[in-house]
């Protein structure tokens, strides 16, 4: 039970992060989504040709950036454009789910305890119901933002041609390479040697064995 506490204690320096985050330095463009929305591939791929996620998280260790829940009150006062990744909410949860992923995202929205319908009254039907509820709060929260600084994607169209061009002119890239390499779409293939490219990522910026 002690282990337990540490989520408690993490959702409230979520909470603040959300606040008061400042930024030291003013990144061209952040990806966020709250995960399960291909928002890995995209965040390595800007990182060859702007000051992005990647490049925050590994010069300042700020973790989870591109999870914020809600944006802080410093991203509208300095202007940061956001890309937001949509998805359908139930896929969000199937593929979180299928990564290991739902108690620590849960803690990442914002949860005191993610761990009640997990690891106390377990309850498939009950956490769901908590984490689209999450996910709907997510979204609404996001919504707020400066239309002209935020540029909304569904997970549907993130590798169609349409959305690099929306892409491109957003950030007002001129690298005529941007068209040619952005990702294309790829299905994680889970078998006994599958590790989430998101813990791999993890791992190089906190350099974690």
């Amino acid at each position: 039970m002690p282990n337990l506490l540490v989520y408690p204690i993490r959702r409230i320096g979520y909470k603040i992060r959300s606040h008061f985050l400042n930024l030291n330095e003013k990144p061209k463009c952040l990806i966020i989504s709250p995960g399960g929305c291909g928002s890995i591939s995209l965040t390595k791929f800007l990182d060859k040709f702007i000051k992005s996620n990647l490049y925050l998280e590994k010069k300042y260790k700020i973790f989870a950036l591109g999870h914020l829940y809600r944006p802080p009150s410093s991203f509208k006062k300095q202007k940061i454009k956001i890309i937001l990744i949509k998805r359908n909410l139930n896929e969000i949860y199937k593929s979180m789910k299928s990564r290991g992923f739902i108690r620590n995202s849960l803690n990442i929205y914002g949860d005191l305890f993610p761990f009640v319908y997990i690891n106390i009254f377990k309850s498939n039907i009950k956490i769901k119901k908590k984490y689209i509820n999450y996910l709907k709060l997510f979204y609404k929260n996001w919504n707020d933002y400066n239309e002209n600084l935020i540029l909304k994607i569904d997970f549907k169209t993130l590798f169609n041609y349409e959305t690099k061009l929306k892409i491109k002119k957003f950030l007002e890239i001129k690298n005529k390479t941007f068209l040619k390499k952005y990702p294309k779409y790829k299905r994680y293939k889970k078998n006994k040697n599958f590790i989430d490219p998101s813990t791999l990522l993890a791992k190089k910026i906190y350099k974690i064995n």
